[in-house]
């Protein structure tokens, strides 16, 4: 019994290994049959396209990136790379239906063994050999793209789709850019200077813009400029660059797309000038900021003087201001000239000129008008009373030291002529002044002739003889004749002459009275002297 029922059991063990034998082989059969339908349908290129088109319209990269493979070895898809082939085929329709006629076409040839790797195609069917042969699978291979890259300017930044890209290292720079997948790329370019901050953007679609330059080129140049004042000041959009005109020889760089523009301004004593705004637009690179105004070159009887410009001192005499002129003044500004001279006595001015741009200034030419002449034609009273108090400060009392009524009477009208003479030179410089004639600065040094005369010998001052004054002989005369009678007859001669020629009686109008007081009788014809009386 017990052996009965061991076999009965041992034959239930065997039916059920068996079963399970029989169920393993099944799977491993219908695993097969499966597995077999798979790879027999990857294996079809259709199958690849379909899925494919299935990824596009869902936008599924990972799917995608199962069927896709770069034709570029050095260039690995990510799944960011095929997402933006993916957007660029869902947005470009027409794009997308010729690449997958394309797709179709190739299979058909693959079909008729005629299938060839096209470099120049976006897709490209690519067929991979399976395990011994057996279940060849295809995938579609993506031809990566390459553009350049242009910029004019050293120093920008550029950026690719929001993301540092490079920096221009130099000039007209140019850069190889790739390998990039197809689609729609964003360039943007900045550049910074200390004048300018610019930015251009550029749109680059691939493979449409495969292998051209994409121009990123800055609305910026440098600019060269010059002017008749390279001292004048620059200014860049109405603003102090804190430069000349001379320093900022080349100057940038600026934005060349007509958002600026350059000035040059000068100030100087005679007013602020300025050159013309010019607008910086690309069409040239050298600019004259030329400074608009005027030079004078005034003239005066009286070289030395110093010009005033509308009452101010300008340090500058009549001699340098002939030379090398006074300005520049601006153009719609007129301009009051005098003339003014320091006297140990007091200021000495001339007449007032008043020059504009159009004034006409003596070059030699004998039609000139002398109307930018300044003259000094008249010595104020208040100057002449001071010279006549000084001097007869000096003039002795002949009756303190002389006996001899005659002697004594020559002594004061020699005295009284040596005044006169001095006053009378006055009148005379007034007379060359109208003439055209041109003292030089020495010709009134008077401070270092009253120095270097003795006490009695300051009114001989010497003035005479610098001018050719007509007086200068008069020393002559009086070393010549050696009669009391014949000096005085001199002297009367020079004296009634002089107060013929004066402009001012104080200086010797005492001694004229005095002289005529004690010569009631005296009869003066020529250079006579009859009789003296008492």
């Amino acid at each position: 019994m017990e052996n009965l029922v061991q076999e009965v059991e041992t034959k239930k063990s065997s039916k059920i290994v068996l079963i399970i034998i029989a169920s393993v082989i099944g799977l491993l059969i219908i695993a097969s049959i499966v597995g077999y339908s798979i790879l027999s349908a990857n294996s079809k290129p259709e199958s690849v396209l379909s899925k494919f088109q299935a990824a596009v319209k869902s936008g599924n990269a990972a799917a995608a990136h199962k069927i896709l493979v770069s034709n570029d070895p050095v260039f690995e898809l990510t799944e960011g790379d095929i997402t933006k082939l993916l957007t660029y085929l869902d947005e470009e329709s027409s794009v997308f239906d010729d690449e997958i006629d394309s797709l179709k076409t190739q299979i058909d040839n693959e079909k008729e063994e005629r299938l060839k790797y096209d470099y120049y195609s976006m897709l490209t069917l690519v067929k991979e050999k399976g395990l011994l042969g057996l279940f060849d699978s295809y995938k579609i291979a993506v031809q990566p793209y390459y553009f350049t890259l242009y910029t004019n300017q050293k120093g920008v930044v550029i950026k690719l789709d929001g993301k540092d890209l490079v920096t221009s290292k130099s000039d007209n720079y140019t850069k190889v850019i790739g390998p990039l997948m197809p689609g729609s790329y964003s360039l943007d370019a900045q550049f910074d200077s200390e004048y300018v901050s610019l930015n251009t953007k550029k749109k680059v679609l691939l493979p449409e813009d495969h292998n051209y330059e994409i121009d990123l080129s800055i609305d910026a140049q440098y600019v060269y400029l010059e002017s008749n004042y390279p001292e004048a000041k620059l200014y860049l959009n109405g603003k102090d660059t804190k430069l000349t005109v001379g320093d900022a020889y080349r100057f940038g760089p600026i934005a060349s797309n007509g958002t600026m523009t350059v000035q040059a301004n000068l100030d100087n004593k005679w007013g602020s000038l300025t050159s013309e705004s010019i607008t910086i637009d690309g069409s040239s690179s050298y600019i004259n900021l030329e400074i608009l105004g005027y030079t004078i070159y005034p003239t005066a009887s009286v070289m030395g003087a110093e010009v005033l410009l509308d009452g101010q001192s300008t340090g500058i005499t009549f001699e340098q201001a002939m030379t090398d002129g006074i300005g520049p003044i601006p153009y719609d500004k007129e301009v009051a000239v005098t003339g003014q001279f320091e006297f140990p006595w007091g200021t000495y001015k001339s007449n007032e000129l008043l020059l504009d741009k159009d004034s006409v200034f003596y070059d030699g030419d004998s039609d000139y008008d002398y109307s930018t002449y300044a003259f000094f034609t008249e010595i104020p009273d208040d100057i002449r009373s001071k010279i006549v108090t000084q001097l007869d400060g000096f003039i002795p009392s002949a009756f303190d030291s002389v006996t001899d009524y005659d002697e004594a009477l020559l002594e004061n009208v020699n005295e009284a002529n040596r005044t006169v003479i001095l006053d009378s030179l006055y009148y005379q410089l007034s007379e060359y002044a109208y003439d055209g004639f041109y003292p030089t600065k020495a010709t009134y040094t008077f401070d270092s002739m009253w120095v270097s005369s003795s006490e009695k010998d300051k009114y001989y001052i010497s003035l005479a003889a610098l001018v050719n004054f007509n007086y200068l002989s008069y020393d002559y005369w009086e070393d010549t004749y050696n009669d009391t009678e014949e000096k005085m007859t001199v002297n009367i001669d020079v004296l009634y002459d002089a107060r013929d020629g004066s402009l001012v009686v104080e200086s010797f109008d005492p001694y004229v009275d005095y002289y005529d007081y004690y010569s009631d009788d005296y009869t003066y014809n020529d250079v006579e002297v009859k009789q003296f009386t008492q």
